[in-house]
């Protein structure tokens, strides 16, 4: 049985291979009571916690597969099947900010996506080994 990713519930996250979210702690900046005084004195919500009183950051229970269903570019790269492919142009990844792009933590699933719109060159025997295992 193949476990899947671990899904993400609202307001999570993935910083650095981390799983951010609602902690359950106070917000530190409204202490928890969700709401904070504007400019001109009146009250509104907290931007830190939306409002929620609920402090968003890294979460004490990471889960056990995010290392083994989130990796970065690299990380996938050097794994099989995809040892071998240099990503000649990275159009599936923001060009604009690439470097942090490129170190986003992220699905197979994601990576090949990404990897189908880039141009890449492949190993010599990359498209057999594809095949093979396919048809397996």
């Amino acid at each position: 049985m193949t476990s899947q990713p671990h899904d993400l519930d609202a307001g999570e996250v993935i910083i650095d291979g981390k799983l951010h979210g609602w902690t359950g702690r106070p917000c530190p900046n409204c202490q928890g009571s969700g709401e904070g005084a504007g400019y001109n004195g009146e009250w509104r919500k907290c931007t830190a916690c939306a409002g929620t009183g609920d402090e968003h950051g890294l979460l004490d229970n990471q889960p056990a597969d995010m290392s083994v269903y989130y990796k970065t570019a690299d990380e996938w790269l050097k794994t099989d099947p995809y040892k071998g492919i240099t990503i000649l142009d990275p159009d599936g990844w923001d060009r604009k900010n690439l470097d942090a792009s490129w170190a986003e933590p992220i699905t197979e699933e994601e990576f090949n996506f990404r990897l189908s719109i880039s141009t890449a060159s492949y190993p010599k025997d990359f498209f057999c080994i594809i095949t093979a295992s396919t048809n397996a």
